[in-house]
């Protein structure tokens, strides 16, 4: 887990499906276009001291939260706490650069119920 890890913001659209695909096959194409720039530049940065950095948009620097990570390897469970929340993930390893953050309580307006990250270091 540790290192620099990008949105595959191409992966985590095709994995959308259900209603979530009802949602987003509903939107103008200028909305899908928004939600895919505000989501291909995010970052997460997981470092040995436990801290994660959660940039939103890298290039500019913006929206960071820095917060707590920890790695259950025996469940494969990612918890991040920061930005006055609490995350919990199940982490399904694609192979060595690419893995898939499922939303353990998915946000109920939320388009997406997983993330599918590429290692970027």
């Amino acid at each position: 887990m540790l290192g620099k890890w990008q949105v595959d913001i191409f992966a985590t659209f095709n994995a959308i499906d259900g209603k979530e695909k009802v949602k987003m096959d509903s939107m103008t194409e200028d909305k899908k276009n928004k939600i895919k720039q505000s989501f291909e530049n995010r970052m997460f940065i997981f470092e040995t001291n436990d801290i994660v950095r959660m940039i939103a948009n890298e290039k500019e620097n913006k929206n960071a939260i820095d917060g707590a990570w920890s790695y259950n390897g025996e469940g494969h469970k990612l918890t991040i706490n920061g930005g006055n929340r609490s995350s919990v993930y199940t982490v399904v390893k694609i192979d060595d650069k690419n893995i898939r953050l499922i939303y353990d309580n998915p946000l109920p307006q939320g388009l997406f119920k997983s993330l599918f990250l590429k290692r970027r270091n």
